[in-house]
């Protein structure tokens, strides 16, 4: 039983694996309570299988990372571009902070 326990989790961490390298990130989601519950058959399973689990959960944990940081790094680029809308704040010689804010057009329109 611990053998077919090791063969479903790891099939089910080429899954998540998949999923990773993909960009499907929303498919993750589903995957964690079926882990949980292989993870808790696993008692008996033999050393080696054990073994080859850890390596593929910590592959999959780099790849996790890897989404994570990329996610964050694109919302904060997002929010820049945001900020940029509202104009440009940079420093002057003295090094005080001085902003600048887009020019407003001053164009008056009769119809």
């Amino acid at each position: 039983m611990a053998n077919d326990a090791a063969a479903r989790l790891r099939a089910l961490l080429y899954t998540e694996r998949t999923l990773l390298l993909t960009g499907r990130l929303g498919g993750l989601a589903g995957l964690t309570a079926q882990k949980e519950t292989l993870q808790a058959e696993l008692a008996t399973a033999n050393i080696a299988a054990l073994r080859d689990l850890r390596s593929l959960a910590e592959d999959n944990r780099r790849l996790l990372q890897a989404a994570q940081d990329g996610l964050r790094a694109a919302i904060a680029r997002l929010a820049a571009i945001r900020s940029a809308r509202n104009g440009l704040t940079a420093y002057t010689a003295d090094g005080n902070s001085h902003h600048h804010g887009l020019a407003v057009s001053q164009v008056e329109r009769r119809a």
